[in-house]
């Protein structure tokens, strides 16, 4: 019987309706999904714990067994390099998968020179391999080399690599974080770089700004290999057990905790936290995020067979729900203000959420009252009165050029007017008198 994905809220920081996190997109009664990646196409790739790769291509799921002896996977990394090669590092060595062929490096047969594998990434055709216990190996071409980017540190186990846009490669292993680049290598120790004794780093994300967030045991942690400075988050998102995060475009942090709950926070400060409903649910693992979609895969801690991967839904809260969220309406507590209403003049509050009021000016001339209106303006001011006959209306710019002139007209078309700041003037040809309004052209 198929499981469905369930979180429930366990605790709202902010009170508010909001959006279904995810959405299931694909379900797997198969062992344990390890680790997920997506090629340029689109296609999806995981590895199990039963050590079978499978291929989701052209809507479509393919299973290929990568070697016979691989039938328990605990650990295992998957990418894909700029030439569509699939790459899945295990315990049994390194394989190449492409046009449904597979390959298999292995001390034995090649100069990689260990078989235990933990992850792989790949930036450009450079492969950046961890070793469970004994490091980190590069691969350029066919030549493998092994890289001591943890000098005096028994037995490194690499938790994370990721590849900045400058060819950086930035590796955790315990609580000590390195880059490589070249022949370069620096290493810190995060015990010394910040004040807390007890960081473990997790996971690395590298995001659209090229910030590197890790996910550490006493929190989120920026770093900036550029400058080698390192700022602890604790407050704006907590000292939690963090294991996985993303930061996406919209700027919104997702974040999965050692206790497989999620931590979410956007920009505009609505900070929820999720926790798990039941046991027998998959619980959360990992992240994939292209830009674009955000997906996460999960798994049965009970040990049935029983995986998913989801799609997250950005949590943009509508809290007066007026079906605008406040990333867009500039009072979410009040329905009657976003932006599909109306604005009311000269009230003082923005009704359609343009950043402006809309006013309306009255003024006296020649013994009438003439209304001057919508201000600011998009495309045409309107004039109210009961004198027509004998008005003249020029409008100027603010260095005092005329840009616009029109006689016995209610309705003057400015939507040739770049936008900006305009003085209009009013004169009644027979009184020689004159009023003025200066008015905002908004597009």
């Amino acid at each position: 019987m198929k499981r469905t994905l369930l979180f429930l809220p366990a605790l709202f920081m902010t009170v508010a309706s909001f959006a279904q996190i995810m959405d299931q997109e694909l379900y797997f009664e198969t062992d344990c999904i390890v680790d997920l990646a997506r090629d340029s196409s689109g296609n999806l790739y995981f590895v199990n714990g039963g050590g079978k790769l499978y291929a989701y291509e052209n809507n479509d799921w393919d299973t290929i067994q990568l070697d016979p002896s691989l039938t328990f996977v605990s650990y295992a990394g998957v990418t894909v390099d700029e030439n569509g090669v699939l790459w899945v590092a295990t315990s049994k060595g390194l394989f190449s998968y492409q046009d449904g062929n597979v390959t298999k490096y292995t001390k034995t047969n090649s100069t990689i020179p260990k078989d235990n594998l933990r992850l792989v990434k790949a930036f450009g055709q450079t492969l950046w391999i961890g070793v469970n216990g004994e490091g980190l190996i590069r691969k350029d071409g066919d030549n493998f080399q092994s890289v001591n980017a943890f000098p005096g540190l028994f037995m490194p186990i690499v938790s994370d690599i990721e590849i900045a846009d400058d060819s950086t490669a930035i590796v955790a292993s315990y609580n000590y974080v390195a880059t490589v680049k070249g022949n370069s290598i620096h290493t810190y120790d995060l015990r010394s770089e910040i004040s807390f004794q007890n960081f473990i780093v997790n996971d690395i994300f590298i995001d659209y700004l090229g910030k590197v967030w890790l996910s550490t045991s006493d929190g989120m942690v920026i770093f900036d290999h550029s400058n080698e400075t390192f700022e602890q988050l604790s407050d704006q998102y907590g000292i939690l057990n963090f294991k996985r995060a993303v930061f996406t475009q919209k700027d919104e942090l997702f974040a999965f905790t050692s206790d497989n709950d999620l931590f979410y926070k956007n920009p505009l400060g609505d900070s929820l936290f999720f926790g798990i409903f039941d046991l027998t649910y998959p619980y959360p693992d990992g992240f994939l995020y292209d830009g674009d979609t955000l997906r996460g895969w999960g798994n049965n801690i009970q040990g049935e067979s029983c995986s998913a991967i989801f799609n997250f839904n950005y949590l943009y809260l509508d809290q007066d729900n007026d079906g605008f969220t406040r990333e867009f309406d500039c009072d979410d507590d009040n329905p009657a203000i976003n932006p599909g209403q109306t604005d009311i003049p000269n009230n003082g509050i923005d009704e359609d959420c343009n950043g402006e009021d809309l006013m309306t000016g009255v003024h006296d001339i020649a013994g009438s009252k003439i209304t001057i209106y919508p201000n600011p303006a998009s495309s045409h001011i309107y004039l109210d009165t009961d004198l027509l006959a004998g008005l003249s209306v020029s409008v100027s710019d603010m260095s005092g050029n005329t840009v616009l002139v029109a006689e016995n007209d209610r309705r003057i078309d400015v939507s040739s007017l770049p936008a900006g700041i305009y003085l209009l003037e009013i004169l009644d040809r027979i009184t020689h008198q004159r009023v003025f309004e200066k008015i905002v052209l908004s597009r």
